[in-house]
């Protein structure tokens, strides 16, 4: 019983240390987000974007389509499949102009903050905008 109550006090002394000590109760995923997303301005290059806001998972590269409407041929950008994220990957498509209608990555930091960042074809960013959440479907968005 002694030992038991000296195990249960010390992994509560460890767990209390890596707490506050550890870095986690600074922890805001949705701060750090925001943060992200204030840091990202039109016409800043992907790689300045990577350095701001981190590596994504994937990117998208942004696919023209067309489609006909009403009897007319009506040209549209949509994206395309996701690719995984490597930075020399990404290098190398945007120099041999694999990216021809540019490219997008989607950034989620919480179930609250996620947004997309759209590129050109050289990698400059276009527009930042927000993605939808699973508080925007609840509808409990700050």
């Amino acid at each position: 019983m002694k030992a038991t109550l000296m195990i249960v006090l010390l992994l509560a002394v460890m767990g209390a240390g890596i707490y506050f000590w550890g870095g986690y109760q600074s922890f805001d995923p949705s701060q750090q987000g925001r943060d992200a997303k204030a840091a990202i301005r039109p016409g800043m290059p992907y790689k300045q974007v990577l350095d701001a806001a981190g590596d994504p998972q994937d990117y998208r590269v942004l696919l023209r389509r067309t489609r006909r409407v009403e009897g007319k041929e009506v040209a549209f950008v949509e994206p395309g499949p996701s690719s995984k994220f490597t930075r020399d990957g990404l290098d190398r498509r945007v120099a041999g102009g694999g990216c021809p209608e540019g490219f997008l990555f989607t950034y989620v930091f919480s179930n609250s903050v996620a947004f997309r960042v759209s590129f050109d074809d050289s990698g400059d960013v276009v527009a930042v905008e927000d993605a939808t959440t699973m508080a925007d479907l609840l509808q409990m968005k700050d």
